[in-house]
């Protein structure tokens, strides 16, 4: 990410957040993201490729990259909440992508 504040001692790291926009949220992602753009910026983010390149493009915020969904981003990322390196998870609920990420809601939470 850019610009942080202070940076994490060696036995802390930045929380890790995982987005997934479906196409017809990216827009409503960009302004959440803009808007909180400070808090958003305390984060270490994981998004499938389409939205991680619109935060870094929109928001500049820059953050781990994974496929596109339909490609298997939404997969990657259920795998990175199952094995616990992802803190929270700020999906796009208007469809379930991966069956493990409705999973992963309820063992993340934000």
């Amino acid at each position: 990410m850019q610009a942080r504040a202070a940076t994490p001692t060696k036995e802390a790291r930045w929380p890790r957040l995982a987005s997934i926009a479906h196409d017809n949220k990216k827009v409503d992602l960009v302004a959440w993201a803009t808007f909180n753009r400070d808090n958003f910026a305390r984060f270490e983010l994981i998004a499938t490729r389409h939205t991680a390149r619109l935060v870094r493009e929109k928001v500049g915020l820059d953050g781990a990259e994974v496929l596109s969904g339909p490609e298997g981003g939404d997969a990657q990322i259920a795998a990175r909440v199952a094995e616990g390196s992802v803190d929270a998870l700020q999906p796009d609920y208007s469809h379930v992508l991966h069956p493990a990420l409705a999973r992963g809601n309820r063992v993340v939470s934000y």
